[in-house]
């Protein structure tokens, strides 16, 4: 992974960790805490990405593809009531993987899923 890919995965959880630490404050202390929490929350998101990133790369993943599944987690699920725990972080981006880049070979249980309902939800745009 370039330097480059590596500030923009960066860029992509630092967004993601603003969005769900960030909060209207009037204290500097506050806001001295909460960019302690973004930051500390972006290394962890960071380092789950390039774990979700290495591990799947065998099966077509790349960096393009973890940056916007980061931006889409970002624009989706990141609320602040999500909090610092990134344990939802790491499912979500996982399981949003494994439905870009399947680590099996999809089978007829699985067709009507991937096929229809997926498809149809992607389609309606």
């Amino acid at each position: 992974m370039t330097e480059d890919e590596s500030n923009r995965i960066r860029e992509a959880c630092f967004k993601l960790s603003s969005q769900v630490n960030w909060t209207k404050t009037t204290n500097s202390e506050s806001i001295i805490e909460q960019v302690e929490q973004i930051s500390e929350m972006t290394e962890k998101v960071f380092e789950s990405t390039i774990d979700c990133l290495s591990a799947n790369i065998p099966l077509g993943c790349n960096t393009e593809m973890i940056i916007r599944a980061v931006d889409y987690v970002t624009n989706i699920h990141a609320i602040p009531v999500a909090g610092c725990d990134i344990d939802w972080f790491r499912i979500t981006l996982y399981t949003l993987v494994e439905l870009a880049c399947p680590n099996y070979e999809i089978g007829t249980l699985d067709e009507d899923f991937i096929e229809i309902d997926l498809r149809k939800r992607v389609e309606k745009k």
